[in-house]
């Protein structure tokens, strides 16, 4: 009984993991990608252009992209079609895309994340002059075929040691607009904070020599010796009387009716 539940629960959890792994297959994204808005391709050469950027794909690391469009664009291709296209489609954060413009013949080539290390301006410079001749001769199809490939022999020679890489800045600010802010506009902030951290020092400094005196109290220079005014009161009173009695001229007195006598000297 035991072995037949084992083996049932075996089975449920196989069951389930082919199915998990079957929706993971079918929900997981192409590393390639081809939008022929253009609709200048044939659907062999869409499959056979999505197989070529797939191997790309696969020995990269990179997502491939082929954008056609006929908006005609005469200038400023990668910064056009970065925002208008590639910032508002999904994509790996690691992607290439190849955009044909054929309303101006033109086209653009537009990396993001570890592919712009292997893509210097002038690694650009000469695929853009390889794939001039494929407009030239409006040989969209080979173009795309050859821009696979260019990507696989830059991926082969390895990251450039002596590369420039200002084409770099044009995906800077779409892809993270805080970094491109704080890379080429930090030190502003720099000397901004600077600034205010010795404006703040400074006012401190002042207020502390100058204005804090009032909030400190000499001892020295205001005490003084203040004794208390101290009233006595006489709380037991005596009184001593003496009667001193002095003799008159004419050796005698005379008596009265009954009063006291008078005397001279009253002390």
């Amino acid at each position: 009984m035991m072995k037949k539940l084992t083996t049932r629960v075996s089975a449920l959890a196989l069951a389930a993991m082919l199915v998990l792994g079957t929706l993971l297959t079918a929900f997981a994204a192409s590393p390639a990608s081809v939008d022929d808005s253009a609709s200048i391709f044939s659907a062999d050469q869409k499959s056979e252009i999505t197989s070529r950027f797939d191997r790309t794909g696969d020995k990269t690391g990179w997502q491939l992209i082929l954008y056609t469009s006929t908006k005609g664009v005469s200038s400023g291709l990668s910064n056009y079609y970065n925002q208008n296209y590639v910032d508002r489609i999904s994509h790996d954060g690691d992607a290439v895309v190849l955009v044909f413009d054929i309303g101006s013949n033109k086209g653009a080539v537009i990396s993001h994340g570890s592919a712009e290390s292997y893509i210097s301006d002038e690694r650009l410079s000469e695929m853009g002059s390889m794939l001039r001749g494929y407009l030239d001769k409006k040989d969209y199809y080979g173009g795309a075929l050859a821009f696979a490939d260019k990507l696989d022999q830059f991926y082969a020679d390895g990251v450039p040691k002596d590369g420039s890489y200002s084409n770099v800045k044009t995906n800077e600010k779409a892809d993270n607009k805080l970094l491109y802010v704080l890379s080429h506009y930090g030190w502003i902030f720099g000397i901004i904070a600077v600034a205010a951290g010795v404006i703040f020092f400074a006012v401190n400094s002042y207020r502390y020599k100058n204005l804090g005196k009032s909030g400190t109290y000499d001892l020295h220079a205001n005490s003084k010796v203040d004794l208390n005014e101290v009233q006595d009161d006489f709380i037991t009173q005596n009184t001593t009387v003496r009667v001193i009695r002095s003799e008159s001229s004419g050796g005698g007195s005379s008596g009265g009716d009954g009063g006291s006598s008078h005397g001279g000297g009253d002390f």
